[in-house]
């Protein structure tokens, strides 16, 4: 047994370790804090969230968590970014061919998918989930990819409340009566701000009438047959730390939830090592995940992963 003065020690090591781990950390991602006391409250988050860290990546070989910048924001901070407000999709599922083999989709690769952005602290995931489906439904359309603004939908969708929260299915809704505006004209903000939509700068593309399609829910092969044929709106329940910490390999927790509250995009899939699994697209920047992306684990028909194939959609093109 140790020694009380060696349990002491081994003690204040320990704290000395993870207070340069946190040095560390507030140098590289250019933290700063206002007061010791706050100093003091976010090193207490961070040497919990590293204590999970380390013992989950002791303990999984499949899938790795990673501190990036919410290692020092609160399970109650994170909630203000997870805005995705809304009832699930009101038009019926529609039932696709579903294809005799599948192979690796990769909208990216493909190029479909525009770079990874960062919402930073408003609550416009469901503008991000949109834009980008947008997008690539116009590129499955006319091969050319182009670059809508975010802040277009934060500030003009009425059926949404901005950095407050909405649903894609209302973003595609506003783009049957409105074109989207290029993000060089119409720049992310990051917060609320009055309608500055102007007919005679947007791009010619809209949505049809409806405008959505949804696929049958909690369907592995339907979700494959709809991503065949652009990438795809989901939404998923993004509560967990092991969602917030991850950082590489193919996501798997039966404990992430299914209780929505953050919109994405599914982009591709494919197989590793026996694997299937779907590619999502966040919009957290390239610090979080694999370069802003996580691959999900595809196991069986039902929610899947967080959600994920709860509730997925893709636009209908005007």
């Amino acid at each position: 047994m140790k020694s009380f003065a060696a349990l002491a020690f081994t003690g204040v090591v320990s704290a000395t370790k993870i207070q340069t781990t946190f040095m560390e950390y507030i140098i590289k991602y250019g933290k700063s804090y206002a007061t010791v006391e706050e100093y003091n409250f976010r090193l207490e988050v961070f040497a919990l969230k590293d204590y999970q860290i380390n013992h989950h990546n002791a303990n999984n070989t499949q899938w790795k968590m990673g501190h990036n910048k919410f290692s020092d924001v609160t399970e109650t901070e994170m909630q203000r970014m997870l805005q995705a407000r809304g009832n699930m999709p009101t038009l019926e599922p529609t039932y696709l061919e579903v294809p005799t083999e599948f192979t690796p989709i990769d909208w990216i690769t493909a190029g479909a998918v525009n770079p990874i952005q960062d919402q930073g602290s408003c609550g416009s995931c469901w503008a991000f989930s949109t834009i980008c489906g947008l997008e690539g439904g116009h590129f499955v359309a006319s091969g050319e990819l182009l670059k809508f603004a975010e802040q277009q939908l934060v500030d003009c969708s009425t059926e949404n409340n901005g950095c407050g929260g909405g649903m894609s299915y209302n973003g595609y809704h506003y783009f049957v009566t409105h074109q989207p505006m290029s993000e060089a004209s119409y720049p992310y903000t990051a917060r609320n701000g009055v309608c500055q939509y102007d007919s005679a700068n947007t791009y010619n593309v809209n949505t049809a009438n409806p405008w959505y399609v949804t696929v049958a829910y909690e369907n592995v092969d339907q979700m494959k047959a709809a991503l065949a044929l652009k990438p795809l709106n989901v939404s998923i329940e993004a509560s967990a730390t092991s969602f917030h910490q991850y950082s590489s390999g193919i996501f798997n927790d039966p404990a992430c939830g299914d209780q929505h509250n953050h919109a994405t995009n599914v982009v591709g899939m494919g197989i590793e090592n026996g694997v299937e699994y779907w590619i999502m697209r966040n919009s957290w920047g390239t610090d979080w995940g694999e370069q802003g992306y996580m691959r999900m684990e595809i196991t069986a028909d039902g929610p899947g992963q967080c959600g994920v194939q709860m509730w997925p959609i893709y636009p209908l093109m005007a």
